[in-house]
C-alpha cells in the first residue's frame, strides 16, 4: 500500500515553486499524512510466547526511534496531491513499542515486588539485617541459615554488558562479606541483548555459579473462588507449631536441612498475623504450604512448597489458591505477583498468572 518516495524529484519540483511553495507543501504533507495515519485501523497485536521479544528499555527505545524515522520518511503525498499514504511501519512502531514497554514495566514490577516484600521479611527475621538500596543493587540480607532470606538483586533497567559486569562484581563482594550463603537474583529483561548474551561468562568471572532458573509472573486475577481439594484440609499458620511445619515443608521441597528453614521462620509474629500463610494437611500431616503478603498494593505469593513425597497431586496449586483467596479477601487487592521456580512455573498460569521476566539465581562458587 506504500507509495515509493522520490526525494530528489520532489525536492527539485519544490525548488521550482520557491520557498513559499516548499513551506506550503510541507504543511499539507504533514497534515494529510497525519490524518491518514490516524484513520488507519489495525488489528490488535497477536499474542506471543512469554519468552519472545525480550528487550530492555534501551533496546526498545532505540528500536522505536528507528521505526519512527522510517515511518515518517515513508509518508508522502501522491503526485495528484489528493491523498496521503503511509506504510505499515508506523503501526509496527506503535504496537511493538507498546508491547515492549509493557514487558519492561512488568519486569520492573517483578523486581520491585521482590525488593519490597523481602525488606519486610528480612527485617522481621533480623531487625539489624543488611537492608540497603545501593546504586543498581538492592541488598536484603538477614545473614541467617535460611538462604532465601539472604538476597541481592540488580535493580537498573537497560543495563549493558559493562554495567552488568560491574554490578556482578559488586554483588559478589557483598555476598562474600556475609557469614551465611544466599542468592543473587537477576531479572533477565532488565539487561540489554549484549549483556544477556554475556551474563553467564560475566557471572563466572565474578565468582558466581548459576543455581537455578525462575520466572517472574503477575496477573490481575483477584478475587478468585474459594478453593477446595478432596485430600486436603487448609490450616492457617497462627501458632509456632504451624510455622515450624511450614518451614519444614519448604526445607524438604528445596533440599535444605530442616534447621535452616526453621532458622528463617521460627518465632515470627509477622508470619502468624500479617502473612496469609496456609498449610495443606493430609491425614493430619502437613504436606504442602503457600503464603501471600501485601506488598505495595499487590498480593505477593511466596514460599510455595510441597513435600516431595506428595508432589504432582495438585496440592501446591490448591494451597496457593487458598493463600490468594484469603489474602485478597482480607486486603481487597486485585493484582498478584510471584517468582516461580521451574517446577512451579506450569502451575501458576492455571490460576491466572502470566509470565513476564525470566530470572536467574546465582550463588557463590564453592
Amino acid at each position: 500500500m506504500a507509495v515509493a518516495a522520490d526525494p530528489v524529484g520532489a525536492g527539485a519540483a519544490c525548488l521550482r515553486f520557491g520557498g513559499a511553495a516548499v513551506a506550503l507543501l510541507d504543511a499539507v504533507t504533514f497534515v494529510l499524512a497525519a490524518t491518514a495515519f490516524a484513520l488507519i485501523r489495525v488489528p490488535e497485536p497477536a499474542p506471543r510466547p512469554a519468552e519472545a521479544h525480550r528487550w530492555s528499555t534501551r533496546a526498545a527505545e532505540g528500536f522505536g526511534r528507528r521505526l519512527e524515522v522510517a515511518a515518517y520518511a515513508s509518508r508522502v503525498v501522491d503526485p495528484s496531491g489528493q491523498k496521503a499514504r503511509t506504510t505499515g511501519t508506523a503501526y509496527a512502531y506503535s504496537t511493538n513499542r507498546e508491547v515492549l514497554m509493557r514487558d519492561i514495566a512488568d519486569s520492573i514490577e517483578s523486581m520491585e515486588q521482590l525488593a519490597a516484600a523481602w525488606r519486610v521479611m528480612v527485617l522481621d527475621r533480623e531487625p539489624d539485617a543488611d537492608v540497603r538500596d545501593l546504586p543498581g543493587i538492592a541488598v536484603r540480607w538477614a545473614d541467617c541459615r535460611f538462604p532465601f532470606w539472604n538476597c541481592v538483586t540488580l535493580t537498573e533497567d537497560g543495563m549493558d554488558a559493562g554495567l552488568v559486569k560491574q554490578r556482578l562484581d559488586e554483588a559478589s563482594e557483598i555476598m562474600r562479606s556475609k557469614k551465611h550463603p544466599g542468592f543473587l537474583w537477576v531479572f533477565e529483561d532488565l539487561l540489554d541483548d549484549e549483556a544477556r548474551a554475556a551474563l553467564g561468562a560475566a557471572a563466572e568471572q565474578a565468582g558466581l555459579a548459576h543455581a537455578f532458573p525462575g520466572t517472574g509472573m503477575a496477573g490481575d486475577l483477584l478475587p478468585i473462588p474459594e478453593p477446595a481439594h478432596p485430600d486436603l484440609t487448609f490450616v492457617r499458620v497462627t501458632a509456632e507449631e504451624h510455622l515450624r511445619a511450614f518451614a519444614d515443608v519448604n526445607s524438604l521441597a528445596y533440599g535444605f536441612p530442616l534447621e535452616d528453614g526453621r532458622d528463617g521462620l521460627a518465632w515470627s509474629a509477622l508470619w502468624k498475623n500479617r502473612v496469609y500463610a496456609y498449610l495443606g494437611v493430609r491425614n493430619g500431616a502437613p504436606v504442602t504450604c503457600a503464603a501471600t503478603v501485601e506488598a505495595e498494593g499487590r498480593l505477593f505469593v511466596m514460599l510455595v512448597a510441597t513435600d516431595p513425597r506428595w508432589q504432582r497431586r495438585g496440592y501446591g496449586e490448591a494451597v496457593t489458591r487458598k493463600a490468594l483467596y484469603e489474602g485478597a479477601r482480607a486486603t481487597g487487592t486485585t493484582r498478584a505477583t510471584l517468582h516461580a521456580t521451574a517446577a512451579g512455573a506450569p502451575v501458576y498460569p492455571r490460576i491466572g498468572f502470566e509470565p513476564n521476566s525470566p530470572m536467574h539465581f546465582y550463588a557463590l562458587k564453592d
